[in-house]
Parts: C-alpha cells; sequence; structure tokens
C-alpha cells in the first residue's frame, strides 16, 4: 500500500526476545494531504478555489486545530485592496462567498479570515503554506485534590502469551 507516510524499519531486538522487524511511528507524509474530520483535503483543492475568486492575493495559510475532538481549518487569506476592509457588508459577502466555494468543494466547512494586504509571511522557494497546532499541548491547570496515576500503557510491546491465564502451558486456566 502507498500510504504516502514518512516511517522507518527497525531490526532491534524486542524487550521480550523477539527478533521481527517493526515499523517505527509514522513522522509524517510526504504529500500535503491534510485529514480533517475524515475527509482528505489538499492544499491544490483549496489553491483552485481561492485563485477563481476576485478581490483576494495569491498569498494564503491554512491554520489546523483541534478543537474538543474534531479537527477545524481556517482558511486565511489576504485582500487584494486594503480600501474593501471598510464596507464590512462587502467583507462579509465575500466571506460567504468564499466559505460556500471552500465546502462545495471540500465536503467540509472552515473559517475563512480576510486579512490586509501583504499581512502573511512571504517565503523564498516552496511556501509553507499549512501551519497544524492539532499536536500543541494545551496550558491546562489541575484542580486540587488528589494526583492522579501516569496511565500505563495497554499493550505491551510484544504479548507473551505464557503470562496470559488463558494461554499457560501446563494447561491449567485462571
Amino acid at each position: 500500500y502507498r500510504t504516502r507516510d514518512i516511517s522507518a524499519i527497525t531490526h532491534e531486538k524486542c524487550a521480550c526476545g523477539r527478533t521481527l522487524v517493526k515499523m517505527l511511528r509514522p513522522k509524517g507524509r510526504s504529500d500535503d494531504m491534510l485529514k480533517i474530520r475524515g475527509v482528505n483535503v489538499f492544499p491544490s483543492q483549496i489553491e483552485s478555489v481561492l485563485i477563481g475568486t476576485e478581490q483576494i492575493g495569491a498569498n494564503y495559510q491554512l491554520v489546523v486545530r483541534r478543537e474538543g475532538f474534531s479537527d477545524t481549518l481556517e482558511v486565511r487569506v489576504e485582500l487584494v485592496d486594503a480600501s474593501l476592509l471598510e464596507s464590512y457588508g462587502e467583507i462579509e459577502r465575500l466571506q460567504k462567498k468564499i466559505m460556500h466555494n471552500l465546502q462545495t468543494t471540500l465536503g467540509i466547512q472552515c473559517k475563512v479570515s480576510l486579512l490586509e494586504p501583504k499581512t502573511l509571511e512571504r517565503f523564498v522557494g516552496k511556501a509553507h503554506r499549512v501551519v497544524d497546532l492539532r499536536n500543541e499541548k494545551k496550558v491546562t491547570f489541575r484542580k486540587r485534590g488528589r494526583r492522579k496515576r501516569p496511565l500505563r500503557s495497554r499493550m505491551p510491546c510484544c504479548i507473551e502469551l505464557s503470562r496470559h491465564p488463558e494461554h499457560r502451558g501446563d494447561g491449567e486456566r485462571g
């Protein structure tokens, strides 16, 4: 299967003594595909919608966040002319038009932020348009009370059947 995930294979011996080949955790992707609420989204799809829209520039940025248990997508777009910012009705109309075009193309709703011209960072070479904030740790404060124990891993690296009560070698059960 060609999943486009970037990973590595290790031949190291497991702590239990097994010598199977193992795949390390994926580090990223070789393409720019994002998975948002179960939908595969490519930045090129978003770019095709934005290029066909008047009054906005060619520079844009995609911000992916995790809110609750679902992912959200924000599309930040620069306006061509700053005078458009003076008319709230025009801004709202343009924003709704872009949101509608993105929803029909992608199949998901996303937030659209219209920015002043030359607000977004310019890049030399390949532009880094995707900002993925899903894995950032939130700073939370615990309530006072009993300290919780850290969670242990539910599954060891290899399962030793001899330790499981149903699979003892002597034929006895639990």
